[in-house]
């Protein structure tokens, strides 16, 4: 779950970076670029926020367990 967090995070890097250069440029048709970079970064915002939530649930699940074993 660490490494899918981290991958969603290096995609929304790339994406505003992307968005940068478009913006950057003297060009008319920037919508259509500016949309799709809006659109993956929502979706890589999704993926990291539920990455991090699993990862947090998971961890509290692993510490209760190892907690439990120790108590006979």
């Amino acid at each position: 779950l660490r490494t899918i967090k981290y991958c969603a995070l290096s995609i929304i890097g790339f994406v505003a970076g992307a968005e940068m250069i478009i913006l950057s440029q003297e060009g008319e048709d920037r919508a259509g670029g500016v949309a799709m970079g809006i659109l993956f970064t929502f979706g890589a915002v999704v993926v990291f926020t539920a990455a991090a939530v699993f990862e947090k649930l998971l961890q509290n699940a692993v510490d209760l367990k190892s907690e439990n074993d120790l108590t006979v």
